[in-house]
């Protein structure tokens, strides 16, 4: 059976800054679930559906984005929480260069510089974004095979997002978007 292992747990996350709940995971008990089963359990529609591409060059998912109306697949990064990185493998995309970054490894040795950009607008799996702060970067500071960019989980933060990498399918309710 190809479906999500959905957790038996309930947690919250809380930001320190005045205790605020920003993110919490619900599920049913850790068994097999069919695409069809765990879609109507977690309660998504049909239009909350959207592929899941497993990128053969890095193994990472990827989802298709939508920067100033050009598409763009980006890396889903759920190791990191902020913003969105473009590197330059993707496409031209319009942007405004905000600023240079001088970039160090953790051994405090430069690394390089990124650009800190500003997107007029972002469409993210159905809720769009207006003057989205990113990174432009050169994407051999971070894997050895191209990649267009990452895109984090603060995209999700008011919405509800499941990954069923066996059917190659992610699911996220529509929530709040900053228009």
């Amino acid at each position: 059976m190809v479906g999500v292992a959905a957790l038996a747990a309930t947690a919250t996350c809380a930001v320190a800054a005045g205790s605020v709940t920003r993110a919490s995971i619900r599920s049913a008990a850790l068994t097999a679930r069919s695409p069809s089963q765990w879609t109507h359990e977690l309660g998504y529609r049909k239009a909350d559906l959207h592929p899941l591409v497993i990128s053969p060059s890095t193994g990472a998912p990827e989802i298709g984005i939508a920067i100033a109306g050009v598409e763009v697949s980006l890396v889903l990064d759920t190791g990191t929480a902020r913003g969105f990185m473009i590197t330059d493998h993707a496409p031209h995309l319009p942007c405004t260069v905000e600023g240079i970054v001088e970039e160090r490894n953790a051994d405090g040795s430069p690394r390089g510089q990124s650009e800190d950009i500003r997107v007029d607008s972002m469409e993210v799996l159905g809720a769009r974004y207006v003057a989205v702060k990113g990174t432009r970067a050169d994407w051999r500071r971070y894997s050895s095979a191209p990649f267009d960019g990452t895109v984090g989980l603060d995209f999700f933060l008011e919405r509800r997002l499941t990954l069923d990498y066996g059917a190659r399918q992610i699911a996220v309710t529509r929530g709040t978007s900053s228009t």
